[in-house]
């Protein structure tokens, strides 16, 4: 009963006078991380107060984000696991595959079984929003004139705005190379498209470009990556809604996006070339669309202002957004010019008619995949998702790739068309193993705000925030920033002053994970290993092999793979240092059908076949030859699939010098 009366009061209020409303802690945002920060600090028996600008609570996790990025689901746990697990314990339900109106339900009943009082359709004051004593703030004002007073304070929202209007240091785009020494920083090697146009017939700039250069490599800037929606998609047409044509289509807006399927004239194009999926949804009807490609629903270019904006200009761009992507998915279900057989595959597809049912089935937030970030008490850099990966203020783990999608897609002066901005671990330059959160980053510095903690717009560099911005991270720092705000509130403390230590055992006593879940290190460097050590980094690779970084054990944060009939070797050279016995052990990942994959030893102009058992692999290092050397010895080991379609992997080799007792 209390979950409906929580929920009686949210529409009851809706219409209400200005109020005015108090509680030990407040929450703005009602994101996934929001609801999971407010669940948790009224577990810990404080009044929480949760206040989301729109009238829909779950962030993009409810937003059509159903498919949601986890790379390592065993650094998942505590109310974070707890909601996955509710959301998949209905009739075919599906564990992280979650359909919108399923995650808000499932966000609604943890808010409502903890006795949360929910406002929805309260936005900050764009002026006087905060009121602040000394470094504190003591109240927040919304648009419609209520007020809420509160002692801990949590801003849960994609822009940061709370924390922006409260004076808490930010930044907004991306860092140079040179101020953290990241090596992704800062603008990416541009990538040109052949195929391209820079204008139109009529001379007039296509318009899915602007006008730029390729820049300067490293230099800092102001722009984020680019933006979608998450669409919540079905082919059943019992559930089918057609995307229609929107106000003010143009089809000469998608003329680079028939360029683009023109320049591969061979290929059978269909509906998942150019919107991904991966796997349905709960109930087994429903996808989460998103970007797939040089021209799909990312709307680059457009993401810039985002963070700044005014409410009036960010509904501008809103509906820019969803202007663009129902006419790209408009212009492919329809336009005489698609392929035919890739026409009738969109055509296929429709807007899930039972989703976002008051929004026309359109998802009610834009995918901010980055706005506002805070510079807090400790800024997390790209080292500290992979080098610096152990904290001692760890408040839960980040294992999610490097990932930043396109920052601008533009033409050059002398007509060039390019795309900028990528991050990716697919090019195998930027690797991540798990890593801790601190709780610093959860912390604005302490002259800025005493009593604020942020959970989405963490304090991290642009580089590390395209690991960090996942919504099971943004769901784990909401249960330690509402743990550790009722421990603020007991202890009448600034956020900064509480016992962390305290904060962990209670995080791990409610399920928790705060280091790795396996025993020593499964994600070792070469630099943490004794021995001589080389990576598939030093491998020569021939055939079809590509980079991976899911799998345990897994050296310098990735591996190579290859599952292909066609011959495919991986081939390590090395030169004994000195006379000896040796060991020859190998760090490998367990591969999905565990065959044996054929190892050839060579030593000067001898040749040993081996064979690895990959079903073996996949807990430690393997010891896989035994032999006695000579200084100056070469040896050549080579990895291969034999030939045959088998999962192959080449990842570390080590060789130890052997000790006789």
């Amino acid at each position: 009963m209390k979950f409906f009366a929580v929920l009686l009061a949210v529409v009851l209020g809706a219409g209400l006078a200005a109020a005015e409303y108090e509680a030990d802690v407040v929450v703005y945002g009602g994101s996934s991380g929001g609801m999971i920060a407010a669940a948790a600090a009224a577990k810990a028996g404080k009044k929480v107060l949760v206040a989301e600008s729109s009238g829909h609570v779950g962030g993009m996790t409810a937003g059509g984000l159903g498919l949601v990025d986890i790379m390592r689901r065993e650094t998942l746990g505590g109310l974070t696991l707890e909601f996955f697990r509710r959301a998949a314990n209905v009739p075919g339900g599906r564990m992280y595959r979650v359909t919108p109106k399923l995650a808000e339900t499932v966000f609604l009943r943890m808010a409502g079984e903890s006795g949360v009082e929910l406002l929805l359709n309260r936005r900050l004051a764009e002026q006087g929003g905060v009121e602040k004593d000394g470094g504190a703030i003591t109240a927040i004002r919304f648009e419609n004139g209520d007020r809420a007073t509160g002692k801990i304070f949590i801003d849960a929202s994609y822009e940061g705005d709370l924390l922006a209007a409260a004076g808490v240091k930010h930044r907004v785009g991306r860092e140079a190379v040179a101020e953290y020494g990241e090596p992704a920083a800062g603008v990416r090697p541009a990538v040109r498209l052949k195929y391209g146009e820079a204008k139109d017939a009529a001379g007039k700039l296509c318009a899915d470009l602007v006008s730029g250069e390729p820049g300067t490599v490293g230099a800092a800037d102001g722009l984020t990556q680019a933006y979608n929606f998450r669409l919540c998609m079905t082919q059943d047409r019992n559930n089918f809604k057609a995307v229609p044509k929107p106000e003010g289509y143009d089809r000469g807006d998608y003329r680079n996006l028939l360029n683009w399927l023109a320049s591969d004239p061979g290929k059978a194009w269909r509906f998942d070339n150019v919107v991904s999926y991966w796997e349905l949804l709960s109930g087994g009807t429903k996808i989460d669309a998103n970007n797939n490609g040089d021209f799909s629903t990312d709307f680059i270019n457009h993401s810039h202002n985002w963070a700044e904006a005014s409410y009036a200009e960010r509904q501008k761009i809103y509906d820019e957004h969803r202007r663009y992507t129902q006419g790209f998915l408009y212009f492919l279900a329809n336009d005489y010019e698609v392929p035919e057989d890739l026409r009738k595959d969109c055509a296929s597809w429709g807007l899930a008619a039972d989703e976002f049912v008051d929004n026309d089935n359109w998802p009610y937030m834009l995918y901010v995949r980055e706005a506002r970030r805070m510079t807090g008490e400790y800024v997390m850099t790209q080292y500290d998702c992979y080098q610096n990966n152990l904290k001692a203020d760890s408040i839960g783990i980040g294992s999610y790739m490097l990932d930043s999608h396109a920052v601008r897609k533009f033409a050059a002066a002398d007509g060039s068309v390019y795309m900028e901005g990528f991050i990716s671990v697919f090019d195998g330059k930027v690797p991540v193993r798990p890593y801790e959160i601190p709780y610093r980053a959860l912390t604005p510095r302490r002259d800025d705000c005493s009593n604020l903690l942020a959970v989405i717009c963490l304090s991290a560099s642009h580089v590390a925030y395209c690991s960090l911005r996942m919504e099971p991270v943004f769901m784990t720092a909401g249960e330690a920033a509402g743990t550790a705000a009722a421990m603020a509130v007991d202890g009448d403390l600034a956020v900064q002053d509480i016992d962390v230590a305290a904060l962990q055992k209670k995080l791990t006593d409610g399920g928790g994970i705060l280091h790795y879940p396996a025993k020593g290190n499964m994600f070792p460097l070469s630099a943490e290993l004794d021995g001589y050590v080389l990576d598939d980094r030093q491998a020569k690779l021939t055939g079809r092999w590509a980079h991976r970084e899911v799998g345990v054990p897994m050296l310098d944060g990735r591996y190579a793979m290859v599952y292909s009939s066609v011959p495919s070797t991986a081939e390590y050279e090395w030169t004994v240092p000195e006379d000896g016995r040796y060991t020859m052990g190998v760090i490998l990942p367990r591969t999905a059908d565990g065959k044996v994959m054929p190892v050839i030893f060579k030593q000067n102009n001898r040749e040993y076949k081996l064979k690895c058992d990959l079903s073996k692999v996949g807990t430690r290092e393997e010891i896989l030859h035994r032999f006695p050397a000579r200084q100056g010895d070469r040896i050549t080991v080579i990895f291969s699939n034999g030939g045959k379609a088998i999962n192959a992997v080449a990842d570390g080799i080590v060789f130890r010098k052997q000790v006789r007792p």
